[in-house]
């Protein structure tokens, strides 16, 4: 299983310790230097999710948790694809955004000076984007936030299996 857009890796850390043998990749090379922390036996490799470095149907699983806000709605087709690429046949990717039609900006984040821009997603568009893809079976699951741990917006959790 790859972690794309894995960050300094806590979703990685997780699933780690479920006993899954995953491998990290994020465009930004410091947050997966750092994350060594979190996980150490978890691989890392800077890479782009529109060309990722694995082999066709190499991989049994995809978790991409808030990394397509990164894109814009003209490249998450492209990422879709090569998600799919990369899983094999009834592999399955989990792909987790914030549910909005707006982009938001950021100049600060957690403290530090930022350029950051959060693209959110409505669900029905990427849902049909994933059956576009090739990704026979979709099942979104969507929430509200917690109050008082996290940003006030609904998130939606997609299930898409090759």
């Amino acid at each position: 299983v790859w972690e794309v857009g894995a960050g300094p890796g806590q979703i990685g850390a997780f699933v780690s310790a479920m006993g899954i043998r995953i491998h990290g990749t994020d465009l930004c090379f410091g947050p997966l230097v750092s994350g060594r922390r979190l996980c150490a036996e978890m691989p890392r490799v800077q890479s782009d999710m529109l060309a990722l470095p694995a082999r066709d149907a190499s991989l049994a699983g995809v978790l991409a948790f808030y990394a397509i806000c990164h894109l814009g709605s003209d490249e998450l087709p492209r990422a879709l694809r090569e998600m799919h690429r990369v899983l094999m046949p009834g592999g399955t990717a989990l792909i987790t955004f914030h549910i909005g039609e707006e982009c938001r900006h950021f100049d600060e984040f957690l403290g530090h000076p930022a350029d950051l821009d959060f693209q959110f997603f409505e669900v029905a568009p990427v849902v049909a984007a994933l059956r576009t893809a090739g990704f026979a079976a979709v099942e979104p699951i969507e929430r509200d936030p917690y109050p008082d741990a996290e940003a006030a917006t609904r998130r939606a959790y997609l299930f898409a299996r090759k």
